[in-house]
């Protein structure tokens, strides 16, 4: 194992000592490789230690970690793959191509850059974990391609793997960028190589759809004059690299089916985390058919209406082989059984159709909730949780209040013609 002096750096030191234009703008050195190498062994120290998976992880330290203790430090053997295959599984050209949707994968390491990766999620198929796993080297590493860097964002370090051709030269992307941007592909599932870069929008190039990380700490915008990247998107619509993301708070998620992976920035993210912790505060009464209460419309103002039904329904959580769930499952979407006759029990495989899929996986659990059908004036008819409504004795939140009108002949069919029953001013 080669010696690597470490300083007493913080995490976020070391990150601003592998951004790409580091070694640019002083030329290229040892030195630089050097920081990548401290940089991947911080991240191997994030449980469960793949570089790839910790995408799902929160960006720090293990507590009390110091980076100069941290080079005698080894991950376990083995641990359990957090990205979904079905992650994988939707970026692969050959759409029958079959992966391994095991749970667990060994850990190998680089003997020269130090990147901690599954076999698995790295596409390494050829080791036989005899102690010649001790001696494995990276693509980027076997190629001695020690100042490659990734054309997605600006992060050096990290799980590269090599592009197709473009302009008759061959690139270098992490696996994870290649993950989340949409329209990049792997060619080969198996083996994560190489990596088509052919269909990305030009829309979403740094320099047109911009890195609001990027753009924060580097407010005149030279980050531009030498690199461009690719970003990624929230629902809110802020832009940003995926690994400025990752080390800014953004929230990377495995989400359900057929979104393998979500993407909260971190404003949104706390809002979701309040919104839930609002929502958890309040107290919901029961409620009896008949009963007035204040509804949102379609129209997205609210009025008074009548609950004319209430309908418990039952949701099934299934895990599915390639490591994606869904907790939004009827028994009617089940295979193998009745679930009202038969009802499966936690840990039994099943199949099931999702998505208009035919799927396997196994049962972990269910959960159910009354659904309140509530009739308008206009004859409109919704179904909605309990939360998504409410009592004429309730406090209303500042947003309801806000579009809380009385029905008009007008009324349902545009929303400007509403007689507000909250002023504005």
């Amino acid at each position: 194992m080669q010696h690597i002096y470490y300083q007493d750096l913080t995490l976020e030191e070391l990150t601003k000592k592998t951004l790409q234009y580091t070694p640019l703008s002083c030329g290229l050195s040892p030195q630089g490789f050097h920081d990548e190498i401290r940089f991947n062994i911080c991240m191997s120290t994030i449980g469960p230690h793949c570089v790839i998976c910790n995408l799902l992880k929160p960006y720090q330290l293990m507590p009390n970690a110091r980076l100069s203790d941290l080079e005698s430090w080894s991950p376990p053997k083995s641990s359990q793959i957090l990205i979904p295959s079905l992650a994988f599984t939707s970026k692969v050209k050959d759409e029958n191509t079959l992966l391994d949707s095991r749970d667990t994968s060994p850990l190998i390491v680089c003997i020269d850059c130090r990147i901690c990766v599954h076999s698995v999620c790295y596409g390494v198929s050829n080791l036989l974990f005899d102690g010649s796993e001790r001696n494995w080297r990276c693509d980027r590493c076997i190629n001695r391609e020690f100042f490659a860097f990734c054309s997605l964002c600006p992060i050096r370090g990290g799980p590269l793997k090599q592009t197709t051709e473009i302009c008759g030269e061959k690139q270098w992307v992490h696996i994870s960028c290649a993950l989340l941007i949409p329209d990049v592909k792997f060619v080969n599932g198996i083996d994560k190589k190489p990596i088509d870069l052919s269909e990305l929008k030009k829309s979403r190039r740094t320099d047109r759809a911009g890195c609001i990380y990027c753009r924060k700490e580097n407010p005149d915008n030279k980050m531009v004059d030498y690199f461009s990247g690719y970003c990624v998107q929230c629902k809110c619509f802020a832009s940003f690299h995926v690994t400025c993301g990752h080390r800014n708070g953004v929230v990377y998620a495995a989400g359900d089916w057929p979104e393998p992976i979500t993407i909260a920035c971190k404003k949104c993210s706390n809002v979701a985390q309040n919104n839930k912790k609002k929502l958890n505060d309040r107290v919901l009464n029961d409620v009896q058919n008949g009963e007035t209460v204040i509804a949102r419309h379609k129209n997205s103002r609210f009025y008074k209406a009548k609950i004319v039904n209430k309908i418990e329904q039952v949701f099934h959580h299934v895990h599915f082989d390639d490591n994606s769930f869904t907790e939004q499952l009827k028994g009617s979407d089940f295979l193998n059984r009745n679930c009202e006759e038969d009802p499966p029990e936690i840990g039994d495989a099943v199949e099931v159709i999702w998505n208009k899929e035919h799927l396997h996986g196994n049962y972990t659990g269910r959960h159910s909730f009354v659904v309140y059908a509530i009739a308008f004036d206009d004859e409109s008819l919704i179904k909605v949780k309990r939360e998504d409504f409410y009592q004429l004795t309730e406090d209303l939140p500042r947003r309801v209040k806000y579009k809380l009108s009385k029905a008009t002949e007008r009324q349902y069919g545009n929303s400007e013609d509403s007689n507000s029953l909250e002023s504005r001013h």
